[in-house]
């Protein structure tokens, strides 16, 4: 979980995602952190309280 923000922060510079936000939760633990941009062009922040839109989580949810 260490290199996670590297690794993901690497992924954005490269200009593969804007931003990403993750909350992993394993038993007792949580592991949660975000990187990148709401807008590109402005270089805004990912905010604690953004919305994300979600397109189509039908392949994610019948994985689970």
């Amino acid at each position: 979980m260490k290199d996670l923000q590297k690794i993901i922060d690497q992924h954005i510079e490269n200009g593969l995602y804007s931003g990403v936000e993750w909350k992993i939760t394993h038993k007792e633990n949580i592991f949660q952190g975000k990187s990148g941009y709401l807008n590109l062009a402005n270089k805004k922040p990912i905010l604690e309280n953004t919305i994300y839109r979600i397109w189509s989580m039908t392949k994610p949810i019948i994985s689970i």
